[in-house]
């Protein structure tokens, strides 16, 4: 019984993992650009301002560091 239990546990894992990455990937996907998302439509920020803060946040990073972070 121990046995089988352990091995769930470790089938669980990827599982997990996987799990975790679909939701990440598919949120990022869907929802665009969160620094838009934020400062909303009618916010009038330049350009610059909206980069900055894409680089104070990481979402100017490649998908897998942003994960990572």
């Amino acid at each position: 019984m121990v046995r089988y239990i352990a091995r769930r546990l470790l089938t669980m894992i990827p599982v997990l993992l996987l799990i975790s990455i679909v939701t990440f990937v598919v949120m990022n996907r869907v929802i665009g650009d969160p620094v838009l998302m934020m400062i909303g439509q009618d916010a009038a920020l330049d350009d610059e301002a909206i980069e900055r803060m894409r680089e104070e946040m990481g979402f100017n990073r490649p998908l897998p560091l942003q994960y990572l972070q």
